[in-house]
């Protein structure tokens, strides 16, 4: 829900979902990130969010809120704050889709480091999916600022890689669509990767992390720096 009441006291804005993808994915979850507090985050079915891991506004590691796409949004420090969301449940059987909108503070890292062949190891950021324990899903994160969709099959299995990278510091739509015939990326409403003859997508039980994830330590791992806005998740119908 918006911090106003209700999904019918927004106003209409270029965030909104178009009819006819929503005749197509229906909606699990959306979270507009603009309420104040990080405590009173709602989604659209009334279902608080397991825990904010927001620390205190004087913390450096803190989330914090700031203009978003539309509305509010939170920003992310590339440290140790994330956002666990509900368990969705085994929903996506016939498919999933991802809506957000993204602002990237940051692209590669600021150190390079090298693999034992001496060549450069991506970096990476978790932007939303499952964690690294027990059984795993699906997650989109940027690998040197280009987003990649994986499903967990036997351990992570990338799918969707798209051939551009984010724009730095700008706000950008970026939608996932995978079924069991067909994938695709699309920035700003630019497709910039497809896949056919896709795989059944895992049943999601899980606590769903955005901005980072937890390793086998329960230790955040591969923070996310930046900007996010307008979080949707949906299945195929």
């Amino acid at each position: 829900m918006s911090s106003s009441g209700g999904r019918d006291a927004r106003p209409p804005s270029r965030c909104d979902l178009e009819p006819t993808f929503e005749d197509e994915y229906e909606v699990v979850s959306r979270y507009y990130l603009d309420e104040p507090s990080g405590a009173s985050l709602i989604n659209e079915v009334d279902v608080p969010l397991v825990n904010t891991s927001v620390p205190s506004p004087a913390s450096a590691h803190a989330v914090q809120r700031v203009e978003g796409a539309c509305g509010r949004a939170l920003r992310f420090l590339g440290r140790d704050s994330r956002l666990e969301l509900p368990a969705v449940g085994e929903v996506f059987a016939r498919g999933i889709a991802l809506d957000l909108w993204i602002r990237p503070a940051r692209l590669v890292a600021a150190e390079p480091m090298l693999d034992d062949k001496g060549e450069p190891i991506p970096f990476v950021q978790h932007v939303i999916g499952d964690g690294e324990l027990g059984l795993t899903s699906f997650r989109l994160i940027l690998e040197d600022g280009v987003p990649v969709f994986s499903i967990s099959d036997n351990g992570w299995r990338e799918l969707l890689r798209s051939d551009r990278v984010l724009a730095l510091n700008e706000w950008q739509h970026v939608r996932i669509t995978y079924d069991t015939d067909f994938g695709s990326v699309q920035i700003d409403g630019v497709e910039v990767a497809t896949l056919e003859l896709s795989s059944p997508v895992p049943s999601s039980v899980n606590t769903i992390y955005v901005g980072s994830t937890l390793t086998q330590f329960e230790q955040p791992n591969q923070a996310f720096a930046g900007d996010l806005d307008e979080l949707t998740i949906l299945a195929k119908r």
